[in-house]
């Protein structure tokens, strides 16, 4: 999976959740329960070190192993991990993104209008 494919794939299965991943008091997460944020869907699920680490991409890729695409485009996850835990600007973000990878699959402009 290249860089490309793993931002559409984890984006439609935001969208397909039908929203963000988040802890009863609003902090994201990256899994809870079935859920999980943008990232949270290319990490490895039965990985409790990745899926309950409390903070950043970029964070967790200086202190745990994750996967290769992530560490060599945790920028990228970056940007695309603020887009789905952004309420007020996710659009802002969107274009962000633009500078990694093609959003024009519909599946970007439908996390945007779920916000």
């Amino acid at each position: 999976m290249n860089l490309q494919e793993a931002c559409d794939y984890a984006v439609a299965q935001m969208v397909k959740q039908g929203g963000k991943c988040t802890d009863k008091h609003g902090n994201c997460k990256y899994k809870n329960g079935t859920k999980h944020c943008a990232v949270g869907w290319l990490l490895d699920h039965d990985n409790a070190d990745q899926m309950d680490y409390a903070n950043d991409v970029i964070h967790m890729a200086r202190n745990i192993p994750v996967p290769k695409l992530i560490a060599d485009n945790v920028q990228a996850f970056a940007v695309l991990q603020r887009f789905h835990d952004s309420r007020l600007n996710t659009r802002l973000h969107l274009v962000a993104l633009k500078r990694y990878i093609d959003t024009s699959a519909p599946q970007y402009q439908q996390w945007v209008d779920l916000h």
